[in-house]
C-alpha cells in the first residue's frame, strides 16, 4: 500500500534539493552567455512537448532575517504582471496549452512551464519575463500577502509539513535552514514592493540563473534565442560565495522537542546534521539511507513495522542542500507505542555497523539508487528537473556521471564513516506532533533514547519546544489480441528506455463486496501482493529490490488490478513472480494483520487533512446505498473485521472475472504473448454495474477540530464518461481551471477568499459530478458560497469568451501528451479502456471531439447541469 511518509520524503528531496544518481545518456548542449547565464538544452523528440526551467540562486537561505519568506513571496508577486503582460505572465502560457509555475526552496528559486513544443519561445519569454520584468504593484502585494498568509495556515495544519519544519529548525539552528521556506507572518508584514525590488537587485544576476529547455527543440536555436531573450541583462553583484556548515558545529548535544496538536496519530521526526553539496562522503549517505529506511527490506522497516510493528511507517533518506544536510528518519505511529518506537529505534542505530551489512544489502541499495536516475527521465519534465538539478548544485558534473560512479564505489569503510562521523546523539534532534491527551513527555522522550543509547545519556540538552534518442513513430503503435475465453492482450511496445510496465485488470473490486466488509477488495489487493507460496512478504520484497522493480495490487469501486514495473532485463523474472502471484497466493495471517493495520493507519493520516477527510465521505454522502457510496479503504470498524477467510472467499470471486492484460515498454513480444495465455482462463460471467441513486440529503458538513482553514465544496450531478455532453462538462471544467479561469479570478484575485480554488470534474462509467471547491478561512464560507452562486448565474447568462475555450482546449491537448509519457500510465488507461469496451483512442477522440465546441456548448452544458437548487453542499470546518 502506498507510503504517506514515503509520498513526504520524496515531496521534501523536490522542494529542497538533493543529490540524484545519473546513468548513461546523451551528451548535453551548455552553452554560456556573455553575462554568465548558463543555458542547458536536453533534445528529446519522442513526444511534440517542452520544458522550460529558470533556475535562481535566491531561495530563503539567502534572505536576511528581516526578510524572511521573501523569496516565496516575490515568487507569488511575479504572477501578477510583467511590463510586457500586465495582465499575467500565467494567462499567455495556459493560452499556448502550457502550465507555468514556480517553486521556491532553501537554496534557489525555480520558474518552470510545460506545454506543446511549438510554443517552447513563448515559455522562454515567460520565464524570463517573470524573473527580469515583474511589475510589483502595491495592490497586488497587498492582495497576494494575505493567500501566502493563507498557505501558511493551510501548512500548519498538515502534520507532515509541520513536522519538517521543526526537525529543520532543531537540527540546523544557527544557521538561515532553521527558518521556514514560507517565512515569518511579521516579516511578510513587513514586506513592501521597494523591498521586494532591492532584493532582486541583490540576488538575480544572470550569473547566478540555469536556464534548461528540454523535450523537442533544437539546441542552437534554443541557445540564439536565450542570447536575443537574456543576453542584455546584466550584473549588480559581485559574486557572493556560499558558507559551508561543519556539521560537528551543529551538535548541540540531543535535543527533543514535543509539539501536541490535533492529531491522531504520532508523527516522528529524528534528524542528523550532514554537510552540504559536494562532500565527498554524501554518496556514502545515499546508500545508508537506503540500507536504513529505502525500502520494505531495509533494517528500519523490518524492524519497527513488519517483524514487531511499533510504526505504521518509518522511512529514512538523506537530503543535501547547498551549505549544509540532513540525516532524516520519518515514521508515524500510534501514540501509545512511542516508548517502544524510541527504545527500539535508539538500539538499532546504537548498534548499526556496517559490517553487519551484507553484500546482497550494499549491491540493492545501489541498485535503487542507480535506477532513480533513469526512472525519472521518462518523462520531458523529468528530464528537465532532473538536468536541471544536476547542473545547478554541481556544475563539474553535469550529468551525475561522477556522482554514479561514487554510488558504485561505496564500500563498508566509507558507510562505518558516516555512521561514526554524523550518526551520533551528541547531534541527535528529535521532534514528537502527538495527539492532545497523549501522556508523551520531552523527559519521557529523552529517557528511551537514554536507555537504549547510553551514549545519549551524557549528551542530553533536550529543549520543551519544538536520453533518448528520436524514436519512429511506429515503434508506439499498439496491437489488441483477443486470446478468447474472456482474456485480452495489449501490446504498446516503447524502447525509448529499458524498461517495461504491465497492468492487469478485471471488472469487479467493490462490485463484488457486500457493505458490511467495506475495504476488503482493497486490503485483498495488498495481502495478495504481499507474498505467495514459495516467498514470505520479506522474500517477496527483497527479491523486487533486488531488481529495483516493483509489483503492486489496488482496487476501486468497479475494477481489480495488479501492475508491475521492472527493468527490461529482470521483465521475465518479475512476469513470473505476476503469475505465482495470481496461481499461488499465500495469503499468509501475518500479512492479513500487517495489512489491516497500514490500512488503519492510512485512514487515520487522511482524516488529519481537510480534504483527505472530504474526500473519504464524499461518495458515501452522495450515493448511499450504491457500490459507488463504499469508501474503498473501508472505515476503521469494517477493516479491522476483515478475516482471512473473508480475503479468501474475495479472491476466488475476484479471480474468476474476465481479464485485460496491457504491456508497455521495452519488451519480447513473443515472450509476452506466452505468459499472456499461461495465465489463468476466467470461470464466471463478468459483473457489471448500474447508475446509482443520489442522496437525498441536500449538505454534508464535516468537522476537524483545531485547524484554521477549512474547506467547501458546491457540487452539481452531471452525466458518465460515455455521455456526449462528458467532452463540454471536461471543457468547461478547464475554463474554470488555473490562474486565467473564472474560479481563481472571482475568487482569489478579486474577492482574496481562499488560498486554494479549483474545479473537480468527475465521469465514472455510470454517473458524473462538477464541482467548485476552495479551502479559505471558516469565516470567508459564507462569501465563498455567494461567489460560486454568482459564477454559476455567469455561465448560465453569459457566453465564455472564445480566448477562454482556447485556452482550456490548449491545456487539455497539452495534459493529453504528458498522460503518454509514462509507461505505467499508458497500460493503465489502455487496460481501462478496453475493459469498459472503448478504443485505445478514447481520450484522443473524446479529445478531438471538445476541440469543435463552441462557447454556446458550453452555455447550454451550465443551464443543463449547473442548477443551484439541484447543489449539494459539502464543507469541512474546525
Amino acid at each position: 500500500m502506498p507510503s504517506v511518509l514515503r509520498s513526504l520524503l520524496v515531496a521534501a528531496l523536490l522542494t529542497f534539493g538533493v543529490a540524484v544518481s545519473a546513468g548513461a545518456a546523451p551528451a548535453q548542449n551548455i552553452f554560456r552567455l556573455q553575462n554568465g547565464l548558463t543555458v542547458l538544452v536536453r533534445e528529446d523528440h519522442r513526444f511534440p512537448l517542452a520544458s522550460v526551467r529558470l533556475y535562481v540562486k535566491a531561495g530563503s537561505a539567502w534572505e536576511r532575517p528581516e526578510e524572511a519568506g521573501i523569496s516565496h513571496l516575490l515568487e507569488h508577486m511575479v504572477f501578477k504582471g510583467s511590463k510586457t503582460r500586465p495582465e499575467g505572465v500565467d494567462k499567455a502560457l495556459e493560452s499556448a496549452g502550457g502550465y507555468l509555475n514556480a517553486s521556491t526552496s532553501y537554496d534557489q528559486t525555480i520558474y518552470l512551464t510545460d506545454l506543446p513544443a511549438a510554443r517552447w519561445k513563448t515559455a522562454m519569454e515567460a520565464v524570463r519575463d517573470l524573473a527580469f520584468d515583474p511589475l510589483l504593484r502595491q495592490a497586488d502585494l497587498d492582495a497576494e500577502r494575505e493567500v501566502v498568509l493563507a498557505e501558511m495556515k493551510q501548512r500548519g495544519d498538515n502534520p507532515y509539513t509541520k513536522l519538517l519544519h521543526a526537525t529543520f529548525a532543531g537540527a540546523l539552528k544557527g544557521t538561515p535552514y532553521e527558518r521556514p521556506v514560507i517565512g515569518l507572518e511579521q516579516t511578510l508584514r513587513a514586506a513592501t514592493p521597494d523591498s521586494i525590488r532591492a532584493y532582486i537587485e541583490r540576488r538575480y544576476d544572470p550569473r547566478d540563473m540555469l536556464l534548461v529547455v528540454a523535450g523537442d527543440v533544437q539546441a542552437a536555436a534554443v541557445a540564439a534565442e536565450a542570447e536575443t531573450l537574456f543576453g542584455g541583462y546584466t550584473n549588480r553583484n559581485v559574486a557572493e560565495a556560499a558558507e559551508k556548515y561543519n556539521p560537528r558545529d551543529l551538535a548541540r548535544g540531543l535535543q527533543v522537542e514535543v509539539q501536541k496538536g490535533p492529531w491522531n496519530k504520532a508523527y516522528v521526526g529524528v534528524v542528523f546534521p550532514l554537510p552540504g553539496a559536494g562532500a565527498a562522503r554524501l554518496p556514502a549517505a545515499d546508500v545508508l539511507a537506503h540500507i536504513l529506511g529505502g525500502d520494505d527490506t531495509s533494517i528500519l522497516a523490518r524492524k519497527l513495522r513488519l517483524e514487531q510493528p511499533v510504526a505504521d511507517d518509518v522511512q529514512a533518506s538523506a537530503m543535501s542542500f547547498e551549505r549544509v544536510g540532513v540525516f532524516a528518519i520519518m515514521a508515524q505511529l500510534d501514540a501509545d507505542k512511542l516508548d517502544a518506537f524510541f527504545r527500539d529505534l535508539s538500539g538499532i542505530l546504537a548498534n548499526v555497523k556496517a559490517s553487519d551489512f551484507s553484500d546482497a544489502e550494499i549491491e540493492r541499495a545501489k541498485l535503487n539508487l542507480e535506477d532513480n536516475f533513469l526512472r525519472a527521465q521518462e518523462t520531458v519534465s523529468g528530464i528537465a528537473d532532473v538536468h536541471g538539478d544536476l547542473y545547478f548544485s554541481d556544475p563539474s558534473d553535469p550529468d551525475g556521471s561522477h556522482y554514479l560512479t561514487t554510488i558504485r564505489d561505496v564500500n563498508r569503510a566509507q558507510l562505518q564513516a558516516v555512521i561514526d562521523d554524523w550518526l551520533h546523539p551528541r547531534a541527535m534532534s528529535v521532534v514528537v506532533l502527538a495527539p492532545e491527551k497523549s501522556g508523551v513527555t520531552v523527559a519521557g522522550v529523552t529517557k528511551d533514547v537514554a536507555d537504549a543509547w547510553p551514549a545519549a545519556a551524557q549528551s542530553v540538552e533536550s529543549g520543551v519546544k519544538a536520453s533518448a534518442a528520436d524514436k519512429d513513430e511506429e515503434a508506439l503503435k499498439p496491437e489488441v489480441l483477443d486470446l478468447g475465453q474472456g482474456r485480452t492482450l495489449i501490446l504498446l511496445p516503447d524502447t525509448s528506455l529499458p524498461y517495461v510496465s504491465a497492468t492487469l485488470i478485471f471488472p469487479g473490486g467493490d462490485l463484488l463486496v457486500d457493505k458490511d466488509k467495506e475495504g476488503l477488495a482493497s486490503v485483498t489487493a495488498d495481502v495478495l501482493t504481499s507474498g505467495t507460496v514459495g516467498k514470505t512478504h520479506a522474500e517477496l520484497i527483497a527479491y523486487l529490490s533486488d531488481r529495483a522493480a516493483g509489483l503492486g495490487g489496488a482496487a476501486g469501486a468497479l475494477s481489480f488490478s495488479l501492475g508491475l514495473d521492472a527493468p527490461s532485463r529482470y521483465g521475465k523474472d518479475v512476469f513470473e513472480l505476476l503469475l505465482d502471484v495470481l496461481t499461488q497466493p499465500a495469503f499468509r495471517q501475518e500479512d492479513v494483520e500487517r495489512v489491516k493495520r497500514e490500512h488503519l493507519a492510512s485512514i487515520a493520516s487522511q482524516e488529519e487533512d481537510i480534504m483527505g477527510l472530504m474526500s473519504r465521505n464524499l461518495r458515501s454522502f452522495l450515493f448511499p446505498g450504491s457500490v459507488y457510496g463504499l469508501r474503498v479503504d473501508g472505515t476503521p470498524d469494517s477493516v479491522s473485521r476483515l478475516t482471512r477467510d473473508d480475503l479468501l472467499a474475495f479472491w476466488h470471486k475476484q479471480a474468476a472475472q474476465p481479464w485485460v492484460l496491457s504491456v508497455a515498454g521495452d519488451f519480447d513480444r513473443s515472450a509476452v504473448t506466452d505468459f499472456a495465455k499461461a495465465l489463468p482462463e476466467p470461470s464466471a460471467k463478468r459483473v457489471e454495474s448500474s447508475a446509482p441513486a443520489w442522496t437525498d440529503a441536500e449538505e454534508l458538513k464535516l468537522t476537524l477540530p483545531g485547524r484554521a482553514q477549512a474547506a467547501y465544496m458546491m457540487l452539481f450531478p452531471t452525466v458518465d464518461t460515455s455521455n456526449p455532453d462528458s467532452a463540454a462538462l471536461r471543457l468547461l471544467a478547464a475554463s474554470l481551471d488555473g490562474f486565467g479561469g473564472l474560479l481563481f479570478q472571482e475568487l482569489r484575485e478579486k474577492r482574496s477568499l481562499g488560498y486554494s480554488v479549483s474545479p473537480v470534474n468527475w465521469a465514472g462509467e455510470d454517473t458524473g459530478f462538477l464541482a467548485f471547491l476552495v479551502i479559505a478561512s471558516p469565516e470567508n464560507l459564507p462569501q465563498a458560497r455567494q461567489a460560486f452562486e454568482d459564477i454559476t448565474r455567469r455561465l448560465r447568462d453569459d457566453l465564455l469568451p472564445e480566448a477562454t475555450l482556447d485556452r482550456a482546449k490548449a491545456m487539455l491537448e497539452a495534459g493529453y501528451y504528458r498522460s503518454l509519457q509514462r509507461r505505467a500510465g499508458r497500460a493503465d488507461a489502455a487496460a481501462a479502456n478496453v475493459l469498459r469496451g472503448r478504443p485505445l483512442d478514447f481520450a484522443k477522440q473524446r479529445l478531438e471531439e471538445l476541440k469543435k465546441l463552441t462557447p454556446e456548448d458550453l452555455q447550454a452544458v451550465a443551464r443543463k447541469y449547473l442548477e443551484p437548487d439541484r447543489a449539494y453542499i459539502i464543507q469541512v470546518t474546525p
